[in-house]
């Protein structure tokens, strides 16, 4: 399930100010700013099957500059004999698979409670005239777990600098 949401941003954004550290070398006015928001959601959990990175979100867009900013809410096993730690690595990926933004958290394991943890990434991407898929997904090091859902709030942006 992916429920979206768009909303506008509107009025513009202009460099009037004096150039500063990573603006030296744009000339006023060429800042686009936000041109929309974009909002995907799978709150279905998912049980993690092994160690390799699965599937949890994807998101298709149009041509175009986006910002991107992903929740992703875990949830370990009670218990792993042997083990004294549980590790969650979750990526955002472009279309063409590359790596855009990465979040990696470890959880002592308890002998009674399940661990949880929250991780947050960032990613920018340009999509091409024939549009590309978002993607986010997650694994864990010792396999089992599960994913209890992500969310992904996306900023069509005017361009990077």
């Amino acid at each position: 399930m992916e429920p979206t949401g768009t909303a506008r941003a509107s009025g513009t954004t202009r460099n009037t100010g004096a150039a500063g550290p990573g603006r030296a070398n744009r000339s006023a006015g060429t800042c686009r700013g936000l041109t929309g928001a974009n909002f995907a959601f799978n709150n279905v959990a998912q049980p993690f099957t092994g160690l390799a990175y699965q599937l949890e979100l994807t998101k298709h867009f149009v041509q175009g500059s986006y910002a991107h900013i992903a929740t992703v809410e875990l949830e370990s096993p009670a218990f792993f004999q042997g083990d004294t730690f549980y590790r969650w690595d979750c990526q955002m990926r472009d279309a063409g698979g590359n790596v855009i933004g990465a979040a990696v958290q470890a959880n002592p394991v308890g002998t009674s409670d399940p661990g949880q943890g929250t991780l947050t990434m960032t990613g920018g991407t340009v999509i091409g005239a024939n549009g590309g898929d978002v993607t986010i997904r997650c694994g864990t090091s010792n396999g089992g777990g599960e994913k209890l859902g992500v969310q992904m709030l996306t900023f069509q942006v005017g361009g990077f600098f």
